[in-house]
């Protein structure tokens, strides 16, 4: 699909291209390609300098149906100048001296610092307590043909899309299903600081983690993770075991922190929160009513079931 923006980059100077967040948890694969330069989701000024530069997004719905709009921002763009953006563990270590990065809910609730796993990279760990979610652990997308209307918010039924999971401390996951999961930490990005969490990562399940992993400057609360196991057989997942790695980048202060003073989102999530096309998640309602939530769905066509009805 063509963009409506194009880019001129001046030497020294790329891009990376980043989903936006609400589109992965719709488990939607975009990625970034522009004239001139040879990879996915970076333009590089030494493919072409000084020159206007068209962009394109490869679109892949993986788990549900879109229908989107001319206008629309599926993803965003980071600009870096030269090198050095990056926090090596050691820098890592020098914000956490000043300014925890994660922190953790203790059994009464209360939000403590977390502990800090860095090599080569800050370490993120898989929450399948259930603790402050009523025992729902996770979300499986259910194989639902009805799209989903990119322009509409707070109007889809989650458990029309999704099959809450309930357990304690583990859980089993099958080849090639879409899952939303959150992490045991909560993440706390200052204002000079934005995060990108590892799409891929050998510490953890083999598959992509995430289909939007930037995290902005001021962003709170927990983190949810975009799951689809590419392993051979089921794998069980454990409560606490590490999945993937933040990577953490140094930035100019900018004029306006994630938050809701600007419409964002997500800030202050907890849990496994589904997308904002979907009317809040009621942790409380699909524990109480598991059994009759956890069950096949089949929905098809309305057009279609008609045509097989009798006169």
């Amino acid at each position: 699909i063509p963009l409506e923006e194009r880019v001129r980059l001046d030497e020294g100077e790329h891009i990376k291209s980043s989903p936006k967040s609400s589109f992965g948890r719709l488990f939607l694969n975009t990625r970034l390609l522009g004239d001139y330069n040879p990879c996915f989701d970076e333009i590089n000024s030494r493919y072409c300098l000084n020159r206007e530069i068209q962009l394109w997004l490869f679109v892949q719905p993986l788990a549900f149906n879109i229908i989107m709009y001319p206008g629309r921002a599926l993803n965003q763009l980071r600009f870096f100048k030269g090198l050095g953006s990056q926090l090596t563990d050691l820098q890592i270590m020098g914000e956490v001296s000043k300014n925890p990065l994660l922190y953790k809910r203790n059994i009464d609730g209360n939000i403590i610092p977390a502990d800090h796993f860095v090599t080569d990279g800050l370490e993120i760990h898989l929450n399948l307590s259930g603790d402050h979610t009523d025992g729902i652990i996770g979300l499986r997308a259910r194989s639902n043909p009805m799209p989903i209307d990119l322009i509409r918010r707070g109007e889809y039924e989650a458990e029309d899309f999704f099959e809450p999971l309930k357990g304690r401390e583990r859980i089993s996951v099958k080849k090639g299903e879409y899952y939303l999961f959150s992490s045991s930490e909560i993440l706390s990005v200052p204002s000079h600081l934005n995060v990108e969490m590892r799409s891929h990562s050998h510490i953890g399940l083999s598959g992509p983690l995430h289909f939007a992993g930037f995290i902005d400057n001021g962003f709170n609360g927990d983190l949810v993770f975009e799951v689809r196991s590419d392993e051979i057989s089921d794998m069980l997942l454990e409560d606490g075991m590490p999945i993937s790695k933040l990577d953490v980048f140094r930035t100019s202060t900018p004029d306006k922190l994630y938050g809701p003073e600007i419409g964002s989102s997500y800030q202050h999530q907890f849990g496994p929160k589904p997308a904002k096309h979907f009317k809040p998640f009621d942790f409380a309602h699909a524990a109480r009513n598991y059994r009759k939530l956890d069950r096949e769905v089949l929905v098809q066509d309305a057009k279609i079931l008609m045509q097989h009805r009798n006169n």
